[in-house]
């Protein structure tokens, strides 16, 4: 005899999950276009015209404080150096310097911790 028919175990993303990555990602790049085509918008200076890094839109603001925790830590030259690092939690540093060992390039690697970790609460908050 035979038992009941085995459940079929349902899929990781449902197809609204698809739908909230899709526009998650449509999203991503229309941010990156705006930040990159801006500097031709509103040059602030004479060289505003001339072309920058494909990534340089997101090395700014507060990128460069986790990229020197990532690399050196929180007090590379002993406590109270002055710039205020403690002033970041630890989490963003420790996972951007884990995947810069399978990233090399260091805003590559910031990118992709920072577009997966979109990713997962745009599906999270979807659901």
């Amino acid at each position: 005899m035979e038992g009941p028919p085995a459940a079929v175990p349902p899929p990781r993303l449902r197809p609204a999950d698809r739908e909230v990555l899709w526009l998650y990602l449509l999203t991503r790049a229309a941010v990156w276009t705006t930040a990159y085509c801006t500097r031709w918008l509103f040059p602030a200076s004479g060289d505003a015209r001339v072309p920058e890094p494909v990534l340089a839109p997101f090395e700014r603001w507060d990128w460069g404080h986790f990229l020197n925790i990532a690399r050196d830590g929180y007090f590379p030259g002993g406590p109270g150096e002055g710039d205020n690092r403690e002033a970041f939690f630890p989490g963003l540093p420790l996972v951007l310097r884990a995947v810069h060992v399978l990233v090399p390039h260091w805003t590559a690697a910031g990118l992709l911790v920072s577009l997966v970790a979109g990713a997962v609460a745009a599906v999270a908050l979807a659901r």
